[in-house]
């Protein structure tokens, strides 16, 4: 998938590769906002090989030495068993 924003239709027509990299994307969010509280996204689109989120921490710079932090929070997301559910809703 390009990094371009994505049509309604496009949308409904994702993989469902692109679905589970698009639900990781808002795990990972979800994450860096429960570690760094002032964390602001942009932009976080699922691509090709995985997903990525563009933001600002005014307070950090994340690191690799970040990344297992990061990753262990997204478990703890993860088993809350939270419901990930898609929802179509028109412009109207």
């Amino acid at each position: 998938m390009s990094a371009e924003r994505k049509t309604l239709e496009e949308r409904a027509q994702m993989s469902d590769i692109d679905r589970l990299r698009h639900s990781c994307a808002h795990v990972m969010a979800t994450a860096i906002l429960r570690l760094w509280p002032n964390a602001q996204f942009a932009y976080g689109p699922p691509v090709e090989n995985g997903f990525y989120y563009d933001f600002d921490l005014p307070d950090h710079r994340i690191t690799p030495d970040d990344f297992e932090k990061i990753e262990a929070e997204m478990k703890k997301i993860s088993k809350e068993n939270q419901k990930f559910e898609w929802k179509g809703i028109s412009r109207d």
